[in-house]
Parts: C-alpha cells; structure tokens; sequence
C-alpha cells in the first residue's frame, strides 16, 4: 500500500513539473485513460455505471424520452422481438399471405404484450416516457382500433360464407392496405 501511495505521489509531481508539448501528451493520455475505463465499466455492466435514460426521435410520436434499467431493457427487448417478428408486422402483398393469419398474429402481439406488462413492475418516474406506455400507446392506439375494425369483419364473412377463400372477401383488398405500415 505504501509502494502504490509512493508511486502515485511521484507520478502527480512528474505530471505537475511538465509543462507545452509534454504536458498535453500526459493530460490526453490521462483522459484517455478514464473514458476507457468507463467504456469498460459500461460494457461490462459492473453497476458502476449505466444507461439511465435514452431520448428517442420518433416521426409518429416526436421527441420521447424514457427511463431505462435492466428489468425494462429486457421487456422492452421482448416487445421489439415480439413486434417485428410477427406476420402482422411484414409486408403483406396483395396475393400473398393469410389475411387471417395477420389478424392473429395481431391479436397474439396484443395478448403478449399484455402479458408483459402485467408480469414487469411500474415505473416509478410517471413524468417522463417509459417502456409500459409506449407499449400501451401501440395497444390502445394502433392494435385494439385495427382489430376492432378488421377481426369482427372478416370472422362475419367466414361465419357467413364457410369454406369460402378470403380472397373472395369484398373486403379483402382495403383491409390488405389498411395493414400496411
């Protein structure tokens, strides 16, 4: 302990004497030093430091920002996996695909979702955007209207017209576009 006290000491009045070119050198490297080892500490998740808020740009929803911790990293990683993964959430041509399957998708997305939510604990900052309402936007804003709409429409054509294709739906075209992003 009495060597690194030394040492330390020795290495503070050297850096203090230098002075132009070398004192420069010696203050760069330093800093150097301390940003890398907090790239360190940050990619190694020591706890000692961590990504406490992200500010998102957001056409939709302009400038949102949100807290952040391990519990809603996580649940906000499972939503990003479950949303773009999904029928629902890719193209769907004109001739391609199950109108059907998309609506379930949908409603799969909205259950799981659900379920996420229940099962995380409530942010505590109520000021500032958080994981839970975003989430809760996308089911209240975007997911529950379409399915309002378009899941009660096509079960009454397949209750009304059974073993008939969906391509047959007179319907099927404009609910086609209205899944578009």
């Amino acid at each position: 302990m009495e060597r690194r006290s030394l040492l330390i000491g020795w290495l503070v009045f050297s850096v203090s004497t230098l002075s132009g070119k070398s004192l420069f050198l010696a203050e760069g490297a330093l800093i150097g030093l301390v940003i890398s080892a907090i790239a360190v500490a940050f990619n190694r998740g020591s706890g000692f430091l961590t990504l406490s808020e992200m500010t998102l740009n957001l056409p939709q929803f302009g400038e949102m920002k949100f807290a952040i911790n391990l519990e809603y990293r996580r649940v906000a990683w499972k939503l990003f996996v479950e949303t773009l993964t999904r029928v629902s959430t890719q193209p769907l041509g004109t001739e391609d695909g199950s109108l059907r399957e998309a609506l379930t998708s949908l409603y799969s997305l909205f259950s799981a979702t659900r379920e996420l939510l229940k099962n995380m604990p409530p942010t505590k900052l109520a000021s500032k955007v958080t994981v839970e309402m975003l989430a809760m936007r996308m089911l209240n804003q975007e997911i529950r209207p379409f399915l309002s709409k378009w899941h009660v429409r096509l079960k009454k054509f397949e209750a009304t017209r059974p073993g008939v294709e969906e391509s047959e739906w007179s319907q099927n075209e404009e609910c086609r576009k209205s899944l578009r992003p």
